[in-house]
């Protein structure tokens, strides 16, 4: 079935030439139709080519993202005209207000309240384990960190732990770089460690990838003339770490063979890795599209419950939890069904067609909206990409998962932003 992603590929090679050349690789509709490639790939591998489900399942995959490209091109040629005569937003640095650095605080004291409430920080139980060599049941404690009974206001602290703590943590930095700040060299470590156990505590390493990404876009917009470096230099850092914390937190039993086989321990990491970006996502979308084509159309009701379940005492949508049931045999944990199967139990087949519809349009008004001015400050810059991997990165599930993964917290740091050039204009 891998055979039917030829004809995506040919319809982006052309997209890529009309719009992406123009706009740039780290354009919120260029990230998620990677995104979306990315999910195809590792699902085409996967279907059985003689169940209807599972062709039926490839072709939603092919015509949503053509039909995505087709509507996100029309839309910029509305509004950009066919030469697509793009002025790029130049980034100035303007002094942060005191606000960032007590927005950094206050995300300090919440992420690490949040882990003396539950009792215990997974990442650095799993840095004790290794240097003591005592064997910790991480997998438990990762599982109990975000779905155990002590799991407190989670949605609110992840906006604190996984977004505002990390966009000051970059923000803060790259002031201290920028002034030649006295004892950076003392503080910056400091913040990075700090960072890092608070995005890395409970075990997911789901938002340190997106703050990576984000980074990496932030970046990529903040000097343009050296993608490849900037890219580059970012993934150095960024795949060491993530490595590293698959080794910590004990994925697929690393920690058990590192000191048998330390060679066995890097296939392993890098094999999780690979499981991560090709396999895992994909199996769950499968089993979820399995699921949920043998269920009657919601008509959006499973959305809506999905956006009721970020109010406090609200439980949300199980949809996940049941079609884990269907893979593990217990409710307790996650497997997410694909954001194309999600809209096909919601909407039915027409809701595959309006959203991507829908999608391309919002897509390219968003970015039209953000960079539209011919400059923009550091925040702005950072909230903007925040905004771009965010939207980008949206492959699984209803609309609920862009607020939970830091959509309003987002849009909030570039109204900051925002109202910091007017102050200075």
């Amino acid at each position: 079935m891998l055979i039917s992603i030829i004809p995506t590929v040919a319809v982006y090679i052309l997209y890529y030439r009309l719009v992406v050349a123009k706009l740039g690789v780290a354009s919120i509709d260029n990230i998620f139709i990677i995104t979306n490639f990315i999910m195809m790939y590792g699902t085409l591998l996967i279907l059985d080519p003689h169940s209807y489900i599972d062709r039926d399942y490839s072709s939603i995959l092919s015509y949503t993202l053509v039909i995505f490209m087709v509507s996100s091109f029309l839309t910029f040629t509305i509004l950009y005209g066919f030469r697509g005569k793009i002025n790029q937003t130049k980034i100035i640095d303007t002094r942060l207000p005191k606000f960032i650095y007590y927005l950094w605080m206050i995300s300090v004291i919440i992420t690490f309240l949040y882990y003396f409430t539950i009792g215990y920080n997974v990442f650095t139980l799993g840095i004790s384990s290794i240097l003591s060599g005592t064997q910790e049941d991480i997998a438990t404690l990762r599982l109990d960190s975000y779905s155990g009974s002590r799991y407190l206001f989670p949605g609110y602290v992840n906006q604190f732990k996984n977004i505002f703590l990390p966009a000051t943590t970059v923000l803060i930095i790259g002031q201290m770089l920028l002034n030649r700040t006295r004892n950076r060299k003392i503080f910056i470590p400091i913040m990075i460690t700090i960072l890092l156990i608070g995005i890395l505590g409970t075990g997911q390493r789901g938002a340190f990838i997106s703050f990576a990404l984000t980074t990496i876009v932030y970046l990529i917009y903040r000097n343009r003339q050296n993608l490849i470096k900037i890219s580059a230099r970012a993934l150095v850092l960024a795949l060491p770490i993530l490595l590293i914390s698959t080794l910590i937190l004990n994925r697929k039993g690393t920690q058990s063979n590192i000191e048998d086989n330390p060679l066995s321990a890097l296939f392993a990491l890098l094999g999780e890795f690979s499981d991560r970006v090709f396999y895992d996502n994909q199996f769950s979308a499968v089993a979820g599209f399995r699921y949920v084509s043998s269920l009657t159309v919601r008509n959006g009701s499973e959305w809506l419950l999905g956006l009721t379940g970020l109010l406090p005492g609200s439980g949300g949508s199980d949809l996940s939890n049941q079609i884990f049931a269907t893979i593990y045999g217990t409710t307790r944990g996650t497997a997410p069904v694909g954001l194309w199967g999600s809209t096909y139990y919601n909407f039915g087949i027409a809701g595959t067609v309006i959203l991507p519809i829908t999608l391309g349009i919002s897509y390219q008004l968003i970015y039209f909206l953000l960079m539209k001015k011919g400059y923009i400050n550091s925040i702005q810059c950072f909230a903007a990409a925040g905004i771009f991997v965010t939207f980008g990165l949206w492959v699984a599930e209803g609309p609920s998962i862009l607020f939970n993964t830091g959509l309003v917290a987002y849009i909030f740091l570039y109204i900051v932003g925002a109202r910091l050039n007017d102050r200075y204009s």
